[in-house]
């Protein structure tokens, strides 16, 4: 086999060989690609995507300008179908070896991390560059639940459009054009008719039969094509998992691949399947991945999947070489582990899953997860535009409440982190209400010792802290890190004074619900002993209001909305009518207790334990959309029981907080008057647009 035509990188003064035997190892920067014996100016790709190239006609070469400052691993020049060429960044850290040292301490510590693979390493998007089989499971843990509520809703209520398919028939209104084109095509379709519209020779003719419009709803549209592509691929990234998987965790990838393959059975995904549409995805989003949040997050995920992580299912597997495309993603479980066997910490759970992801009795840590409100709270998540921040890691010490916040950043300037890793974890400090932040990197010397550096103007600090694999690591963390992150433990103080004030608000709002509802429901039970039929009268009234839900609603929730029911229509004009506003809305905080947040509570340990209106409200709003913290993990459970519609939850929190200025005022002893409950009457009770009916229909099904 001859050898491969030439191609160069220069860096600088330097110019290396791509075509050697071994990856050529290239410095981080810029840097000028130059290949030999090019077809044509469109035949190069970088990873999969098509370079701008200055092609030479005549000499068939081309050159092209590439910057690899942010660039981490390893990268496949491809030149046409058959050439291809692999090298690498310079930078120490990001050496194969490097990598291959930290997923050989993460295959060590299977028990620790929750994850017991066969330790394959694999190649991505071709047979040159490889990842560790655990990223493909960690990525299909943390987008499986979201990817099958997708498909489920789409299912449900897909985008179509209304398009028009001619049919023959005999009679109707015809197409006259089509028709004309089938008989120029189809003569022997002619007969002749004493009244026909085609006079021949004097001779009249007619068509037995002709072309109909037929206009039909069709759901073969580019977005639901991009649904099912990411679907197909996502089933066959969990099949490639199941077979490496151990005995011990078959049973738990299986169950994703059985939703996502009951999933891709939904229509209009078979029928796209089945029509090879899946293989015509659009290039650029279309009008619904531009206007529906369901089809642009679809969207979003297959781009992360094919081409963020390079994944191809045709891949071929090796031990060579590791995966560096996620590089951060394996230095960021490393610095895990190595940090929970630092800190003494026991799993309490798979990474990917809701944390704490370790514990003891002392500490907790979360590991790329978002912590609960009340441990750590972004200010940003109180505003109309909220911010997806989370850092790698967040140890919390369970004595005070304290937390320490810690990013890993796979690149380093020699022994020190970088500029650009320092101004990404300062944003912590604004977002988090934090004074320090400690940044982990590698360092480029493979032995210690090395020392935490801290940047700091007395008030606020960024610490440094060089991490690698080494010998006598557990001694260096013990020694070294532990320390230095015991000493940044804090108290955050994010919490603006309207969100605290928002925070006062919601809780004596509850409380004093609590107390109108339980006053309502002891004067319901007088009036019921001394006056049954007045309380009969109200009752039969929500019972025609609410004739398609009232028999699926809880006997508490019954007598809370008869007592309001009856007390507010006896209120005369001009009193408080604070007491039946505010049990109509306890009626809606119970409702979607019951269905939705106590049952959710059992399976995700303690996220939902007592939930407000205000809170629901809030959780509901944020529902559908919301990445990271109890919300995801709530849309994942919920987007698999029965009945569940998580748009309509949305809308339903959004509805809620529209309405709770008017429970916030009649719990703050202002004078609610009759209008304010009619108002409120309607927006909870009607049959048809009501909150209370359309919580029902949107909540899971009763059990």
């Amino acid at each position: 086999m001859p050898p491969q035509p030439e191609a160069f990188a220069v860096s600088g003064s330097t110019r290396s060989s791509l075509t050697d035997e071994l990856p050529a190892v290239l410095p981080s920067g810029p840097l000028t690609l130059e290949v030999r014996e090019v077809p044509h100016a469109s035949a190069v790709r970088l990873d999969g995507r098509p370079l701008a190239v200055a092609f030479d006609l005549p000499t068939r070469v081309a050159t092209v300008a590439i910057n690899l400052d942010r660039a981490t691993g390893f990268h496949l020049l491809q030149v046409g179908e058959d050439r291809q060429y692999l090298f690498g960044t310079e930078d120490a850290k990001l050496r194969i070896d490097g990598v291959v040292e930290m997923l050989a301490y993460l295959r060590d510590q299977t028990e620790t991390l929750g994850l017991a693979w066969n330790g394959t390493l694999q190649f991505s998007g071709s047979n040159k560059v490889l990842r560790d089989i655990r990223l493909d499971y960690a990525w299909l843990e943390r987008n499986v639940g979201e990817v099958v509520g997708i498909a489920r809703s789409i299912s449900r209520r897909p985008f179509a459009i209304r398009q028009k398919r001619l049919e023959r028939a005999q009679d109707g209104h015809p197409d006259v054009a089509a028709t004309a084109r089938l008989v120029r095509r189809r003569p022997d379709l002619m007969e002749p008719h004493p009244d026909g519209p085609v006079d021949v020779d004097g001779q009249r003719w007619a068509p037995r039969q002709f072309l109909r419009p037929q206009h039909e709803r069709a759901t073969d549209t580019p977005g639901n094509r991009t649904v099912t592509r990411l679907l197909i691929a996502m089933l066959e990234l969990a099949r490639l998992c199941e077979a490496s998987a151990p005995p011990d965790l078959q049973a738990a990838v299986a169950t994703h691949t059985a939703a996502i393959a009951a999933a891709v059975r939904l229509e209009p995904f078979a029928s796209i399947r089945r029509m090879k549409g899946h293989l015509r995805v659009a290039a650029h989003p279309r009008r619904e991945e531009r206007t529906d949040e369901r089809y642009r997050r679809a969207r979003a995920i297959l781009q992360e999947l094919l081409r963020g992580r390079h994944w191809d299912p045709r891949q071929q597997l090796s031990q060579e070489w590791a995966f560096a495309a996620l590089a951060d993603q394996v230095y960021q479980a490393f610095t895990a582990i190595v940090l929970a066997r630092a800190f003494e910490l026991e799993a309490a759970a798979p990474l990917g899953a809701t944390g704490p992801h370790f514990s003891s009795v002392h500490y907790e840590m979360w590991v790329d997860a978002v912590p609960p409100r009340e441990i750590l709270h972004n200010w940003r998540d109180d505003t109309s535009t909220p911010a997806a921040f989370r850092p790698d890691l967040v140890l919390r010490r369970k004595v005070d409440g304290h937390v320490a916040l810690l990013d890993a950043k796979y690149r380093s300037a020699g022994e020190r982190a970088t500029a650009g890793s320092l101004a990404e974890v300062q944003l912590y400090l604004q977002a988090f209400g934090c004074r320090q932040v400690c940044v982990l990197f590698p360092p480029i010397t493979g032995t210690a010792p090395w020392q935490p550096n801290v940047v700091t103007n007395g008030h606020f600090s960024l610490i440094e802290l060089p991490l690698r694999p080494m010998e006598d690591l557990d001694h260096y963390a013990t020694a070294t890190l532990r320390p230095a992150i015991e000493r940044s433990f804090h108290a955050p103080s994010a919490q603006t004074v309207d969100a605290a004030e928002a925070a006062r608000e919601e809780a004596v709002a509850s409380t004093a619900q609590a107390a109108a509802v339980r006053t309502l429901v002891a004067g319901g039970e007088v009036v019921r002993l001394t006056q049954p039929t007045l309380m009969l009268a109200a009752e039969n009234n929500l019972r025609r209001l609410l004739a398609a839900v009232w028999p699926t609603l809880a006997d508490d929730i019954h007598k809370m909305l008869i007592t309001a029911e009856f007390f507010g229509d006896q209120v005369p004009v001009g009193f408080d009518h604070s007491g039946p506003v505010l049990g109509l809305f306890a009626a809606c905080e119970r409702l979607s207790r019951d269905r939705l947040f106590t049952p959710a509570d059992a399976v995700l340990g303690g996220l939902f334990r007592r939930v407000t209106y205000g809170e629901a409200a809030e959780t509901l709003r944020r529902l559908p959309y919301w990445r990271g913290g109890r919300e995801e993990s709530l849309r994942r459970w919920a987007s698999e029981q029965p009945g569940v519609d998580i748009q309509a939850l949305g809308r339903c929190g959004k509805a809620m907080l529209a309405v709770n200025r008017w429970r916030i005022a009649a719990a703050h002893s202002v004078l609610v008057d009759k209008a304010t409950w009619d108002n409120t009457h309607t927006i909870v009770l009607d049959r048809q647009k009501g909150l209370l009916v359309q919580l029902c229909a949107a909540l899971p099904d009763p059990p």
